[in-house]
């Protein structure tokens, strides 16, 4: 005969069961780095999360809950009567960050006779572009006369690399901000 008790335990079965089942939620990004998300009815963001897709701040997202782990499976696409977010571009229904500012990594002069000096700095993609776009750079913020071209993109090791000239100043911090812009390359 079953008791109330087995009855009990088989319910408690069932919901740690339940527990360990994949969840998909939708939410929205409210920061993008660190990535973190508030999942509709909640008002707590949850941090840490994985993602496989690029948002934008404030892009509607689809979440996977799994074994404790959060990550964002993709972006709802725009409705036509919305207007994109600020600095964004939507490029197959996504939104993806239209240009930014990063920081310039170290380097050393390739070639140093005063006043010209020129070397090539790899810069990390600030994210991974939609197939067939990519990154374009210019000088942001230099104290010397700094121009900058794009000389090739290692799409393996996700990183772009920008031919640096500058005049005058071979001070190695008088570049220190370089900006970019999503563009179409194909």
């Amino acid at each position: 005969m079953i008791t109330v008790r087995d009855l009990v335990v088989q319910v408690r079965g069932l919901a740690s069961r339940l527990d360990a089942l994949p969840q998909f939620r939708w939410g929205r990004v409210e920061s993008v780095d660190p990535l973190a998300v508030v999942l509709d009815a909640e008002s707590t963001p949850l941090t840490g999360v994985g993602t496989v897709v690029v948002p934008v701040l404030g892009a509607r997202v689809l979440v996977l809950l799994w074994n404790r782990r959060a990550t964002v499976l993709g972006v709802a696409r725009p409705q036509p009567e919305e207007p994109a977010t600020e600095n964004t571009i939507v490029v197959g229904g996504v939104e993806y960050q239209a240009s930014g500012v990063q920081s310039v990594p170290s380097f050393t002069w390739t070639y140093s006779q005063h006043p010209v000096y020129v070397t090539t700095i790899t810069f990390p993609f600030p994210y991974t572009p939609p197939a067939g776009w990519g990154f374009h750079y210019y000088s942001r913020a230099s104290s010397g006369f700094t121009f900058t071209d794009v000389a090739g993109v290692n799409w393996a090791n996700r990183a772009t690399a920008i031919r640096t000239v500058q005049f005058f100043n071979n001070d190695l911090k008088a570049f220190r901000k370089a900006g970019w812009q999503l563009v179409k390359i194909q």
